[in-house]
């Protein structure tokens, strides 16, 4: 289910990437800016029934995370995934993995269950001043 846009003027992409059903991935886990956190606990439901947040300081108190269990948080935000996500800041709307999905994949006619889901603020090259990219253009 697609989430309701953060804001005004920001567009996103979103990539869903399906995994393996035979994936042993029994798994809810979500990250997301720490100011939008109860918004996404109520636009999805399997992080609304499934995780509580949970304290993880290592990617700063920017991003809040959602998952079944620490060490399940632990087992996934590790090596290069802390590090890209704690690379992104601003920018990330919300990493949500799940074995729960229950909306359309393009290219997949049966909606698969265990799916990665992220979506991404585009950065504007003049910020949020509209002014100022009115002007170039």
């Amino acid at each position: 289910p697609p989430l309701a846009p953060r804001g005004p003027r920001h567009d996103t992409a979103s990539f869903e990437i399906v995994l393996p059903e035979t994936l042993d991935l029994p798994l809810v886990l979500c990250v997301c800016q720490a100011r939008d956190a109860q918004a996404v606990r109520g636009q999805l439901e399997d992080v609304r029934r499934f995780t509580g947040v949970l304290s993880f300081p290592r990617l700063g108190p920017e991003l809040a995370v959602m998952a079944e269990t620490p060490d399940a948080a632990n087992g996934v935000i590790q090596g290069p995934v802390l590090q890209a996500l704690k690379s992104m800041g601003d920018l990330l709307d919300v990493l949500h993995i799940t074995d729960q999905y229950n909306g359309p994949v393009l290219g997949f006619s049966k909606a698969p269950r265990k799916v990665l889901r992220m979506v991404v603020r585009l950065p504007m090259p003049w910020g949020n001043n509209v002014d100022a990219m009115m002007r170039a253009s």
